[in-house]
Parts: structure tokens; C-alpha cells; sequence
């Protein structure tokens, strides 16, 4: 009780110091002469300012619970009156005031659209919870709605304010189906006002204006609403009519249910959508060059736009005498509205093609669609883009080989990234398009790609569009130039993103492994996928390994392979899986599948000494996930492999390595041996590289001469005299 005592003579006093500041002439004044805000600021203005900001922590403190319940109304029209106050620390503390009122009353957003109705709350609770607070409301309504049709200067600016807070808690409340017009909590007595309040000249307020009108829209009042929506569509206000065009948007938007309420069975259609819409197309003049605002003008095309989606009958007539005279015309206003007016008009001209009964059929629609896309406005070209990429049977129509070629001339000439990733989604769904010019859509997309200015995603997007072209085509050339283009896309300095584009247009292009014409591509192809399978990034080497599995099962339909075929191996097993398959792919061409696994083992790039640098500090290794030993296994095991079948197939080859790495092999057998013998071996280290390469002359010349795989290993160890050497190379046999 103590407590409560407390609490209560503590509001009392804070709430009775932040009125001080509210006198008669504490109003925003139209112009001020000066721009310093503390003009005429006095210590009872800081005292009030000060109250408002402790009022302020006092309904945010969660400690007060439901004791400060009580005083919510009270702060509410503090917060209220003081939006038009003339000084700006006042008006401050009260928007922050307000804003901890919101807050507490509706509580934190439960879902992120802040106009859910999940965060927001009937009108019979809020004023069960707080009655005041309805005829307050009302009457600041009713102020601002006299103040905004009032001619006097000074009183609409004030006005204008004051109307913000009231809606935006007007704005979060709904009635239930069980509120009457008549009873004392009900919304339906603020309709009326909300509309004479629709000229208010800021663009947010008509925005809640069109929230909060919008629930109190029933069955029973709908047609009476709309009657009066209609009557204040007039240009002599564009403020009003902007917030009527808002509200009929909203209506045909969230309460599609009452529109299509009433239908006629015989014509199947909604009445009052088709009554709606035949009205709104004799107010045309609105969405044409005679309306010189482009806001108006835009918001009258969506409106119309959006009813004839949910029209199912039209008359054919529409088309060519209401429609074509409310689109493609110039706008007075900015550039950036009157684009906004283009690809609005450019919406309505397509939809009413779709949804009308007219005789516009596809090659008509075509050609129309050819005009759009040649438009000045990249809203429009993208817009009209997008609608031709929906309509599936405009794409496979048999007069859209001249729409075909101008969608690619435009690939080439395009500059705007979103219209180019459009482009590219619509040229990959019709690939029998491209086939003429498929070298030419290439080279412009491998262009684009090698510019840095452009966005990660639609370079990443450009070299799968690149791959799709590619997948069928098999020219060798073009393989060559993508290999070698996105050779620097696979390094751990590229971005992720082109790293993964460049893994799943690998598994597009698996015909490499198996064209005889592709064959000079194979070993580039399999570095590359060796790299990303070996990546740092592990989505980079989940989708390669993903990649992988596309290969192989593609593979599998061609060529018989003994191995285990898995659709989603891991990285780890996906690299075993293909080095494995590599030579059964690869029969016919033995000695070309041994010069790629040699390649992977690596004898001719692999270098006897270190260099030694004389450096303060050594930069770590971008790709800290690469197990060269994990390699060196998987190849040393399929060039077994490859040896059981081919052994005659590729001695020559075997007798040139052998050559090659011979006086290798004593060196680095030598400096293996000091290697292991030093306390700072490690298992992890170099030695195993060393190994791969000694093991592969044995290899070599095991094959060459005619030596037994036992007697081959004996010669191996012999070599070692160190006791931990060879037990350590015993040991490491196994990983081999």
C-alpha cells in the first residue's frame, strides 16, 4: 500500500509538471524567424520536459507491472498535446513519451509486420482497458478534422501533428464481430472523421488513414463506403484523393472477401468488384496525361490493375476505349514518379490483355511485349520481363521468334543487373532459343562476368546461365574458354559465391568426361573439381560434392562403374569416388587418365628444397581444410587401378615418369630420412608428399620392368636404414 501511495503521489505531481507547458498559444506556428529551437524556452519548459522524460522511464520500467496501468490515459494526452507544441525539446520528449506508451499498452511486435493483426488488439479491450481514452480520441479527430478544413494557415500545421499519434493507435485497433455501431466502444463513430481528415498533406498520416478505415469497412456499410470514396475522387484535392485511391488499395487488397460478396450466378461474377471497376474506368481521366500528379496517377492504375485480377468477366470493349487511353502518356511530376507511372501503366496494359474478354491474342500480346521491352524505363523492360518469364505460353507460342530476338539482342546491350538476371532465367528455361546464337550469348555473358562491378550474385548467376548454354553444346572451344574463365573463381582468395556457382556448373558440364572431342579438357575439369572438393568453405565443397553425384549418375548411364553411387556423398568420399571412377571413364583413353592422376600426385611441380625467406612473419595458408595426403591416397590407389588393366597400355608413359623422377627420388629419400630422424617430425608434415612421390617411381618402375607389387614394396623400405623410418613408412603404407 505504501508502495502504491507512493506511485500515485509521484504521477500526480510528474503528469501535473509536463502539462505546464500546454497553453493557448502553444501552438506550431506556420514559419519561424529564427532557426534556433530554444527560442522562447523557459524553466517551466524544462521542467516539463524533464517530467515527460521521467514519465517516460517509469511506463518502460517492467517492475512497475500493472500500477502504472492506471496512468496510462493521462500520459497518452500529455503525449498527444504535446506533438504540437511550438518547441521542438518538447515536442521531442513527447514523441519519446509516446512511443513507451505504445509500447507498454500493446506490448513488443510479435510478428515482424508491424501491422499485423497479431500486434494489434480490439477495440473492446482497449477501451474496456482505458474508456477515457475514446471520447479523447474522438475529439482530437474531430479537432484536426476542423483544423484541416479550415482556411486559416496557422491552425493547419498544428492539425496535422495532433492527427499522427490518434491514428497510429487508432491504426492498431480492430472491432470484433460482436461490436455494434451503436454501443460506446465501437470505431464506427471515427469513419466519418477519418475521411474529412484524407487532405491532411502528409503522405505517412493518409497511409494510417487507409489503415485505420479499412476494418471498419462490414457488409453492411460497404456499398454506403464506397458510394462516398467514389464522390471524393476528384483532382481539386489530390491529398484526398490520394488517401481514397490508399483506402479502395487496401479494401481490394485485405477484404477481398466483402467485395466478392454479392455475385450475380448467371454472369459469375463479383458484383461489387465489377460495379467498382466499371465506376473507377468512367473516372479514366484520372490515370492519364489530364491528371498532372504522377502519385494519383500511379496509386489509379494499381487500383485498376488489381480489379481487373479479380474481375472474371470483362467487356471486350474495355480494352481499347477505356484502357488505352489511361496508358503509355507522359507525367508532369519527378522522374522517379513518373517511372513509377510507366511501369504501372505498362501492369495495367498486360493484365488487362490477360483478364479481359478481348480479342488480343498471343501474336498481338507479342508484339506488345516487343514494345515494352524496348521501352526507355528499366522498370519497364524489367516489369514487362518478368511477365513474359510467367506467361509459359506466350514463351512456346509460334509467334515468338521475333519477341526471341529481340530478348537477345537485349542480353547484349543491357546494363541493369536486374533486367540481365531476368534475362539469363528466361534464356536458361528456353535453351532451343539459343541454339543459333549460342556463341554469341557466351561471349556477352563471359564479358559480364569478368566485370567487378557488378553485384557477387549475378556474376555468380551469369556463370550457371554460362554452363547451361554450354551443356549440350559440347563446341570445344567454348568449353576451353569457361574452364579457363573460371579457373580464378575456384582459388580461396575468389568469393564464396562464385566458388559455389562455379561447383554446380561443374556437375552441369559432365559430358567432358565422356566426348571424345572434350578429352583435351578433362585434366583442366578435374582440377578444378580436385580444388573445390578440397575447398576451405564447406558449402562450397557440399555442393561440389553434390556435383560429384551428378556426375556419377550421369556417368553411370554410359559407362559401367563398379563403385558405389551415392546422389549426396561427402566432400570426402566424393573425391574418392571420382579419382576412383576416373580410369573406368577414361578406358579408351588410358594414358591420358595417367598424365591427370600424375598431375594430381604432383612429381613435376614438386620442389627438392624449400626456400629458404628471410622473413619476420610467414602468412598462413588461405585454405586451411586441403589434406594433400588425402589426394596423394586417392590418386596413388586409382593409378593401381589403372595399372591392373593398362599396364602395357601406358609403360611408355610409366618408363618416361620413371626417368623423370628418379634422381628425385634419391634426393628426396635422403632428405626424408634426416627428416624423420629430427624431434621435430611430425606425421602431418611434408613427409607425406615425399612418400606419394617415392612411392610412385617404385610404382613406375615396378610396371616398366616387369618387378612383383611385394618385391616393388621390399625395394621401397630397403632404401630406409633409420628403424624409425621404416616403421613410420610400414605405418604410413596403409593410407596408400
Amino acid at each position: 500500500m505504501l508502495v502504491d501511495s507512493a506511485l500515485k503521489e509521484t504521477m500526480r505531481t510528474l503528469l501535473s509538471v509536463a502539462t505546464v507547458y500546454k497553453t493557448t498559444s502553444d501552438v506550431v506556428p506556420r514559419e519561424s524567424s529564427t532557426s534556433d529551437p530554444t527560442v522562447g524556452y523557459t524553466e517551466s519548459h524544462s521542467a516539463s520536459v524533464h517530467a515527460l522524460n521521467i514519465l517516460r522511464a517509469l511506463y518502460r520500467d517492467s517492475r512497475l507491472g500493472e500500477h502504472i496501468i492506471p496512468f496510462i490515459p493521462e500520459g497518452v494526452k500529455i503525449a498527444v498535446d504535446g506533438f504540437s507544441a511550438s518547441l521542438w525539446p518538447v515536442r521531442n520528449s513527447a514523441t519519446l513519451l509516446f512511443s513507451a506508451l505504445v509500447l507498454r499498452i500493446f506490448g513488443a511486435k510479435r510478428v515482424q509486420d508491424e501491422h499485423s493483426i497479431e500486434n494489434k488488439m480490439t477495440a473492446r479491450e482497449f477501451f474496456t482497458r482505458f474508456p477515457s481514452l475514446h471520447g479523447f480520441l474522438h475529439q482530437q479527430l474531430q479537432k484536426a478534422a476542423e483544423g484541416l478544413e479550415s482556411s486559416c494557415s496557422n491552425v493547419q500545421p498544428a492539425a496535422q501533428l495532433s492527427l499522427f499519434p490518434v491514428l497510429i493507435i487508432l491504426s492498431r485497433l480492430y472491432p470484433t464481430t460482436l461490436d455494434e455501431p451503436s454501443s460506446p466502444g465501437s470505431l464506427h463513430s471515427f469513419l466519418p472523421l477519418f475521411l474529412r481528415c484524407s487532405s491532411c498533406g502528409v503522405w505517412k498520416t493518409r497511409v494510417l488513414i487507409s489503415r485505420a478505415v479499412v476494418p471498419l469497412v462490414t457488409i453492411n456499410n460497404m456499398k454506403r463506403v464506397l458510394h462516398n470514396l467514389l464522390r471524393m475522387m476528384t483532382t481539386e484535392d489530390q491529398n484526398s484523393l490520394h488517401t481514397t485511391l490508399l483506402i479502395l488499395q487496401r479494401l481490394v487488397q485485405e477484404r477481398r472477401d466483402l467485395l466478392n460478396c454479392c455475385t450475380q450466378k448467371s454472369l459469375g461474377v463479383s458484383w461489387l468488384s465489377g460495379w467498382l471497376l466499371e465506376n473507377l474506368l468512367t473516372k479514366r481521366t484520372l490515370g492519364t496525361e489530364n491528371n498532372h500528379c504522377s502519385v494519383t496517377r500511379c496509386a489509379y492504375l494499381e487500383l485498376v490493375t488489381n480489379l481487373l485480377q479479380h474481375s472474371s468477366s470483362l467487356e471486350s470493349t474495355i480494352l481499347s476505349q477505356e484502357v488505352d487511353e489511361i496508358v503509355f502518356a507522359s507525367s508532369n511530376g519527378g522522374i522517379l514518379l513518373q517511372e513509377d507511372v510507366l511501369v504501372s501503366s505498362a501492369k495495367l496494359l498486360l493484365t488487362a490483355s490477360q483478364y479481359t474478354s478481348s480479342s488480343l491474342g498471343l501474336p498481338q500480346l507479342s508484339e506488345l511485349c516487343h514494345k515494352l521491352i524496348l521501352h526507355q524505363s528499366a522498370a519497364v523492360r524489367h516489369y514487362t520481363l518478368q511477365y513474359i518469364l510467367d506467361q509459359k505460353n506466350l514463351l512456346s507460342s509460334d509467334t515468338a521468334e521475333e519477341l526471341t530476338t529481340v530478348i537477345i539482342q537485349l542480353f547484349s546491350t543491357e546494363q541493369d543487373e536486374g533486367i540481365l538476371a531476368v534475362l539469363c532465367e528466361i534464356l536458361t528455361k528456353q535453351k532451343a532459343w539459343c541454339t543459333r546464337t549460342r556463341e554469341k550469348l557466351c561471349v556477352v555473358a563471359m564479358h559480364h562476368v569478368t566485370q567487378g562491378h557488378l553485384r557477387l550474385v549475378f556474376r555468380a548467376s551469369l556463370i550457371l546461365f554460362l554452363a547451361s548454354l554450354l551443356e549440350k553444346c559440347c563446341d570445344p572451344e567454348m568449353i576451353v574458354q569457361w574452364l579457363l574463365l573460371v579457373k580464378p573463381y575456384t582459388l580461396p582468395t575468389a568469393p564464396v559465391e562464385l566458388r559455389q556457382a562455379v561447383a554446380l556448373g561443374l556437375g552441369t558440364l559432365w559430358r567432358i568426361l565422356i566426348e571424345e572431342r572434350l578429352l583435351g579438357s578433362v585434366e583442366a575439369y578435374t582440377v578444378l573439381v580436385v580444388s573445390l572438393l578440397q575447398d576451405g568453405d564447406e558449402e562450397v565443397r557440399d555442393d561440389m560434392a553434390t556435383s560429384v553425384g551428378i556426375i556419377l549418375s550421369s556417368l553411370s548411364h554410359s559407362v559401367a562403374l563398379d563403385v558405389g553411387i551415392t546422389s549426396h556423398p561427402s566432400s570426402s568420399s566424393a573425391l574418392q569416388l571420382y579419382l576412383s571412377c576416373l580410369p573406368l571413364v577414361l578406358h579408351r583413353h588410358p594414358q591420358t587418365a595417367l598424365t591427370i592422376l600424375l598431375r594430381l600426385v604432383g612429381h613435376e611441380s614438386l620442389p627438392l628444397e624449400k626456400e629458404n625467406k628471410n622473413v619476420l612473419f610467414d602468412e598462413d595458408p588461405l585454405n586451411n581444410y586441403m589434406e594433400e595426403i588425402s589426394v596423394l591416397r586417392d590418386a596413388c590407389r586409382a593409378i593401381e587401378t589403372l595399372l591392373a588393366s593398362h599396364s602395357e597400355d601406358v609403360k611408355e608413359t610409366l618408363a618416361r615418369v620413371s626417368e623423370q623422377v628418379q634422381s628425385q627420388a634419391t634426393a628426396l629419400m635422403e632428405k626424408l630420412e634426416g627428416h624423420m630422424c629430427s624431434s621435430s617430425f611430425s606425421p602431418w608434415d611434408e613427409p607425406y608428399v615425399f612418400i606419394g612421390l617415392c612411392k610412385l617411381f617404385f610404382l613406375s618402375d615396378a610396371v616398366v620392368n616387369g618387378v612383383e607389387k611385394s618385391h616393388y614394396d621390399q625395394n621401397f623400405l630397403r632404401h630406409f636404414k633409420n628403424t624409425k623410418s621404416v616403421i613410420f613408412l610400414q605405418n604410413v603404407e596403409l593410407l596408400f
